[in-house]
């Protein structure tokens, strides 16, 4: 969250800056620790076992009504 925040803050700042002045640095990421017996790969999550079934067009038109 704080490094895309810092992100944002640079992009607007750089965004609304005037063209002659110096330009900021963009900003470092935070390095984060690990946590003693996690693995530094993202976690994968187990599909859904069955999709829900999509709603008929009759349906949906309804409800944009």
């Amino acid at each position: 969250m704080v490094d895309h925040l810092a992100a944002a803050n640079w992009m607007f700042s750089l965004v609304n800056s005037d063209g002659e002045s110096e330009q900021p640095d963009m900003p470092e990421p935070v390095p984060r620790p690990v946590r003693a017996g996690t693995a530094a790969e993202p976690r994968s999550f187990p599909a859904p076992e069955s999709p829900e079934p999509l709603p008929a067009p009759h349906e949906l038109s309804s409800f944009f009504r």
